[in-house]
C-alpha cells in the first residue's frame, strides 16, 4: 500500500510494477500534493487511469459495486440507502484506451472515488482521495476495513490444486531461491518413486519440470536438499477418451448380430429414463384411465336415465289431454 507519497522514484516503480506483474496487489492512495509526472510514469506502465487535477469539492460517495469480487461476501443484502464515505478533495482520473478498469465506489458527481484495474497476474487498487481526514472519512469508515482485507488476500499467490499427469505443465514456486550444493528431489515414500526434475530461475523464485516423469496419481513431496519446500499432486486427465456413442439402429443390431435373446432396446424419450424403468418393472398404471371412465359412464348413465324419463312422460301427458 502506498500512503500519501508525495513522489514515486522509478527504482519503486520498477519494483512495485514486478511486484504486480507477478500476481501481487497494490492499493494506492495519493497525497493533496503529488508530483503527478511521477505518478504518471507509474500508472502508465501498467496501463492505469492517471491523476489529474484535485478538485476540493466536498462530494459523498453515491455507489458500491457489489458485483465486484473484491465486495462478494461481504455485505449481507444491497441496499440503496448505504452509509458510505465522504470525500472532501480528490482527483480526477484521465482515460487511458488500454485500461480494463472497474470502478469500486463512485462519487455522486460521477468522478471515480476507487478502482481496481488487472495488470499480469496481479491488480492495481486506486483510490483517488487522499486517507487523510481532512480530505476523506474512508480510513474511519466500515467499508474500509473489508476493502483493505480483500485486496491484501487476493494478494496471496494462488497455487494450483493439482497438476495433470502427461501434461507440460510447470510447477511455480514464488519466493523459492535454491543454493547452488543443492539439487531438487521429487519424491513420493509409498510408491519408492523419486526423480530429479530440471528447474529454472526465474525473476520470481523456481519453475520446476518434471518432463513428464510421473505416471502415477497421488501426493508428492519436493525437497531442496535436505529441506522440504513444497507439497504437489498429480491427477489423471479429467477428459473422456472418446465421447461417440451407438444409435439406436446400431445396437439393436449388434445384438441382434451376437444372438443375445434376453436384450431389449429402451427408448426413455421424453419420459425420462426412470419412468421408461419403472414402466416395465410395473407395467402401464392404468388406474387413472378407469376411473375417468367410471366417472364418464355415471354422467352418461344420469343423462340417459333423465332423457329417457322425459321422453317417455310426454305422450301420456297428451293422451289424457285429449
Amino acid at each position: 500500500m502506498l500512503n500519501q507519497l508525495k513522489t514515486i522514484s522509478s527504482g519503486l516503480g520498477q519494483e512495485l510494477k514486478k511486484f504486480v506483474l507477478n500476481g501481487g496487489s497494490l492499493f494506492i492512495f495519493p497525497a493533496p500534493d503529488s508530483d503527478l509526472p511521477s505518478y504518471r510514469d507509474l500508472f502508465g506502465s501498467m496501463n492505469c487511469n492517471a491523476f489529474e487535477t484535485f478538485d476540493t469539492t466536498r462530494q459523498p460517495v453515491d455507489r458500491i459495486n457489489y458485483d465486484h469480487p473484491l465486495y462478494q461476501g461481504v455485505f449481507e443484502r444491497r441496499t440503496g440507502n448505504i452509509d458510505l464515505p465522504v470525500i472532501k478533495g480528490h482527483y480526477r482520473l484521465g482515460r487511458n484506451v488500454r485500461t480494463t478498469q472497474d470502478e469500486l465506489m463512485r462519487l455522486r458527481n460521477g468522478d471515480v472515488f476507487a478502482a481496481s484495474t488487472s495488470y499480469g497476474k496481479g491488480k492495481v487498487y486506486t483510490c483517488t482521495a487522499p486517507l487523510d481526514p481532512d480530505y476523506s472519512n474512508f480510513a474511519q469508515h466500515a467499508v474500509f476495513v473489508p476493502t483493505m482485507y480483500q485486496a491484501a488476500l487476493f494478494s496471496q499467490p494462488q497455487s494450483k490444486l493439482f497438476y495433470t499427469i502427461g501434461s507440460s505443465e510447470a510447477i511455480d514456486l514464488p519466493g523459492v531461491r535454491p543454493a547452488s550444493d543443492n539439487v531438487f528431489h521429487l519424491n513420493d515414500p509409498s510408491q519408492s518413486f523419486g526423480i530429479i526434475p530440471a528447474h529454472r530461475v526465474t525473476e520470481t523464485g523456481v519453475s520446476i519440470d518434471v518432463q513428464n516423469k510421473v505416471r502415477q496419481p497421488g501426493n508428492y513431496f519436493l525437497d531442496a536438499g535436505k529441506e522440504n519446500i513444497a507439497a504437489v499432486s498429480f491427477n489423471y486427465d479429467r477428459k473422456e477418451s472418446n465421447l461417440a456413442v451407438l444409435s439406436a439402429n446400431e445396437i439393436e443390431k449388434a445384438y441382434e448380430t451376437a444372438s443375445l435373446r434376453n436384450f431389449t432396446l429402451t427408448q426413455s424419450g421424453a419420459k425420462g429414463l426412470a419412468a421408461s424403468i419403472t414402466e416395465l418393472d410395473q407395467g402401464k398404471r392404468l388406474w387413472k384411465w378407469c376411473v375417468w371412465l367410471a366417472l364418464l359412464f355415471l354422467l352418461a348413465e344420469v343423462l340417459l336415465l333423465r332423457l329417457w324419463k322425459t321422453e317417455k312422460t310426454k305422450p301420456q301427458q297428451q293422451t289424457a289431454t285429449t
